[in-house]
């Protein structure tokens, strides 16, 4: 039985595949045709305006993590993004979560992106995005938002190089260890560009 909070259950049977592959995360969440650059506007914690592009993320690489405080794949991610950014902001690499919640209440929405923040010790800008409900419209240069967090990678020219959908997170043992490689690969690659 398949249970979605106290609101939804489905019997289902499953059969087992040996031949199942999985879609490639880097190739189901695509930027719209003759799109190649990300632009939004949204709040920041404290009620401001935030535009980009701008000028304090010009020549930097920059991760977009569409997120939410309510996935657990979101956490994930933020508990592995939160030191890695650490890390490697001196090198010119930033990120910006924008936090898509269950809720169009922006203090109800702030205190939930806070609570994140601490808990995962969150030094990079997080931005109120809005409900979850309108966030394929408010990233309207994306076809479609296919899944949380989705990661938008962005080199120093302000193009998008690449967009990863979902999280390979800890609990995934050795496919955790490769992302980690992966993204490091990548965000060092774009780096040295």
């Amino acid at each position: 039985m398949y249970y979605s909070g106290n609101h939804w259950k489905e019997e289902w049977i499953a059969t087992k595949n040996d031949t199942i592959e999985l879609p490639d995360a880097d190739n189901i969440t695509k930027l719209k045709a003759g799109q190649n650059t990300v632009s939004f506007n949204f709040k920041n914690l404290d009620g401001s305006d935030f535009l980009f592009p701008n000028d304090e993320y010009k020549d930097k690489v920059t991760v977009l993590q569409i997120m939410g405080s309510w996935c657990p794949n979101c956490m994930d991610e933020t508990a592995f993004l939160s030191p890695f950014y650490n890390r490697y902001k001196s090198k010119g690499f930033e990120v910006i979560g924008l936090s898509f919640e269950k809720t169009d209440d922006f203090t109800k929405a702030v205190s939930l992106i806070n609570r994140t923040k601490v808990k995962y010790n969150v030094n990079y800008r997080l931005l109120a995005a809005g409900n979850r409900s309108l966030a394929s419209q408010n990233m309207s240069m994306l076809e479609k938002i296919n899944g949380y967090p989705t990661t938008i990678f962005i080199d120093k020219k302000g193009i998008v190089r690449k967009i990863h959908t979902g999280f390979t997170g800890p609990a995934t043992g050795k496919y955790y260890e490769k992302f980690k490689d992966d993204f490091t690969t990548f965000i060092e690659k774009l780096l040295s560009e």
